[in-house]
Formats: C-alpha cells, structure tokens, sequence
C-alpha cells in the first residue's frame, strides 16, 4: 500500500517541535509548521543551513530549490488545511490541548490524522472535542528526536486499521523503531524510567548519598546520564505531571509519594515558572569531592537494576512489548551504544 502521509503539520515551537521539525524537514516531505513565538528566526535558521547545504555541494540547485518550497513556517494556522497529519508539541496541558485540536478540527481535511507527542496524556482524552469519529492517535517521539530512534505510537479501540498502517508506513519511512502501545499499556518506557527515578530518589533519601554520588555510579555502570541530571534536564514541573498522570487510580500510588513531594516541593517555590529545571543539583553543595565506597557502588548498581528488572517484567509478562524490543528502546531511551539487558 502506498505511504498516504506526505504533507506533515507541526504544531509547538518549543524545544520538541523544533526538534521534530529539524528532523522530518531533513526528509522527502511537504511541511508546515505551526508556530506564533520565533517564525521569523525559525525560517532565517532553516533557510541559512540548506543554503550551506547547496553552497558546500551536499545536495544540488533544484533539491535546495524543491526543499525551500516543501517547508512552510508559518504563525497562520490555517495553512494547515491540506495536510495528512498534524502532530501536536505544545505545551503538557490536557486542556490547551484539546483546545488546539478542536480548533484544528474545523480548519484541516476530514481524514487528517491528529497525533499528539504528549508523554503523559492519552489520546481518548484529547479526542471528545470532535463529532466526525476524527483519528487521534499519540506519536511520543524521545529528545531529541534526531538521535533517539524510537516512537511509542498509542492507539484505542477508535483507531482504524488503515490509519494504524498508514502510522507504521510513515514510522518506517523516517526511520523510527515503532513501539505500539494500546491505551492501557502506553507509555511504558516512561514508566520504566520512573521507576528508576524513584528507586534513585529512596537511595539519597534512606542512604544518605548524595544525588551528585548516586549520578555518578550510575554513570561508571549503568547510563550515559545521571538519573538526577536527567530530571533536571526535563524539569520538575513535567515530571510531576507525569507521574501524577501514571500513578492515577493505582493501587501503589503510596510508594511513589517520596518524589511526588519533592517534586511538588519544587514547583511550588517556582509556581510562576513555566518548566523548573535543575532543581535537585541546587538542593546540594556541588563543589563536594565524589567518593564512594565499593559497597556504596554495588549497593546503587543493584537496586537501579534491579527496580529496571522488575517493573519491566511486567511490561513484559502483560504481552506490551517483546524482550528484544524493550532491550533496545531503553538502549535508545539513555542513549546507550549496547542493549540494556534485563
């Protein structure tokens, strides 16, 4: 069956749309994306690095001609109207969301498929806005999405088989390892990763070992990245948001209140802040020397894997994902050269 998905709308240009764009606008693709903060300094950027394409003879005259007419960056959302599928960045929050797609609905095709990139947020709950059974889809595409090859792609019982192939087709096109997750079992990884966060947080919280300590055991061992350092970078506020969104109506939500308060702790001292970053190096003196003893090591190392080992055996025992499948996307996830083995 031919690829039906060619002309792709991008919504958000914070750091993931610009991520999203930077990648998809290196392909074969008619583009449009749709932002209202930086077009202008978004089109000079675009413009300026397929000029230095052509100019150093990386693609020719008329493929830097066809790229510059293939992408349009726009703050007209109505330019949107024609495209095959819209794929949403904009801000984690459920409401703004729907808000932005149930505007979408009257402008683009009846067929346009809407995909969100949320993390957190699933897609039956951003699909009641709509009265003509519209295909809305979630497509969690990993920062950055240039060097993260994997899209956890989330349906329902809604979504229909010739949207599902066509979703495949394109995932394939563009090169990303497709992980798909029924509603009930979506955003596995992220929930593997919690489980990490919060086995992390209980080791400085009940051993007295630092987050600068814990991140770098972690790192001789086990990841490329601090644990502490990773949800710094994602901030406090999305994190929070997330789990409180993961753990909703669970019977273990008790055990992940250590970090759910913490987390709060965070946002509620920046409560004017869009995203809080770097909250929990600031909680400690980073000029302290790193030490640690070998017992300290094995400690780290264990209980990190071991909280890995078990909740993805879940994952796995529920039939979301195959060994092999999972090895390889939390390789992705944490940017590994070799396969996380469970």
């Amino acid at each position: 069956m031919q690829n039906q998905i060619k002309n792709i709308g991008i919504v958000g240009g914070g750091k993931m749309g610009t991520s999203l764009f930077n990648f998809l606008s290196d392909l074969d693709f008619r583009i449009i994306w749709f932002q209202i903060d930086n077009v202008e300094k978004a089109k000079s950027k675009f413009e300026r690095k397929f000029a230095r394409k052509f100019k150093n003879k990386i693609i020719s005259e008329q493929e830097y001609k066809n790229k510059i007419e293939s992408v349009i960056i726009t703050e007209d959302i109505n330019q949107l109207s024609e495209v095959d599928i819209i794929i949403e960045c904009i801000i984690e929050n459920q409401e703004i969301k729907k808000e932005q797609f149930s505007r979408l609905d009257k402008i683009v095709k009846p067929n346009t498929i809407f995909a969100s990139n949320s993390s957190s947020i699933l897609p039956s709950e951003l699909s009641d806005f709509n009265n003509n059974n519209r295909t809305v889809v979630g497509l969690h595409f990993f920062y950055p999405v240039e060097f993260k090859n994997i899209v956890e792609f989330i349906f329902n019982e809604k979504t229909s088989e010739t949207s599902k192939t066509n979703i495949r087709e394109f995932l394939n096109r563009i090169g990303k390892f497709c992980l798909e997750q029924s509603e009930e079992n979506a955003f596995f990884i992220n929930k593997i990763m919690l489980e990490i966060q919060l086995e992390s947080y209980l080791l400085y919280q009940n051993k007295g070992l630092s987050f600068s300590v814990i991140d770098e055991i972690i790192k001789r061992n086990l990841f490329d990245i601090g644990v502490f350092e990773m949800m710094d970078n994602i901030g406090a506020k999305l994190l929070y948001e997330s789990i409180i969104k993961y753990t909703k109506g669970s019977d273990s939500k008790e055990k992940y209140l250590p970090l759910i308060t913490q987390l709060s702790n965070f946002v509620s001292a920046k409560e004017n802040e869009s995203d809080v970053a770097d909250c929990f190096y600031k909680m400690q003196n980073n000029n302290e020397e790193i030490t640690f003893s070998k017992l300290q090591e094995e400690m780290v190392v264990s209980a990190i894997r071991d909280a890995y080992k078990k909740f993805a055996a879940i994952i796995i025992e529920k039939k979301a994902c195959k060994v092999e499948d999972l090895e390889f996307a939390m390789s992705e996830c944490l940017g590994l050269e070799e396969k996380l083995y469970l």
